[in-house]
């Protein structure tokens, strides 16, 4: 990953990196997409072209499948489909991208506080008590 939290990892899917395309710039101007998210937001944007795919390849199947013989049973691409549903929506809800979920987030957007600050100079805010010698 890198500094610039906009810039794709090579590793996505072209419909993953649509996808990428298509919020990064929103995200990060809300603060919710930085060079610490990136990982996050890759994994959603995969989960979100993992769904897409699922639901093109059962274009024209049935839910249901009928063998041979009359036995039912459930197109194992729909478990796909589901599983992939899934991972997609517990993805998005960490970036706030389904309005329940955007309800629920709190975009803090602030310079450094004063304490990572002062701590990053090397003088730290906090003073901790004096031990008493022993003996």
């Amino acid at each position: 990953m890198t500094d610039d939290p906009a810039k794709p990892p090579s590793w996505l899917t072209p419909g993953a990196r649509a996808e990428w395309d298509r919020l990064a710039d929103q995200l990060t101007g809300l603060g919710l997409l930085t060079a610490m998210d990136q990982a996050a937001f890759a994994v959603y944007c995969q989960a979100y072209d993992d769904f897409i795919e699922s639901v093109e390849s059962m274009k024209g199947e049935k839910s249901i499948i009928v063998s041979g013989n009359g036995t039912a049973y459930r197109n194992p691409k729909l478990c796909t489909r589901h599983e992939s549903f899934n991972r997609l929506l517990k993805a998005a809800a960490v970036f706030g991208l389904t309005p329940a979920d955007r309800a629920a987030v709190k975009v803090v957007k602030s310079e450094k506080s004063k304490s990572v600050k002062t701590f990053a100079k090397g003088k730290p805010k906090l003073k901790l008590p004096r031990l008493a010698k022993s003996g």
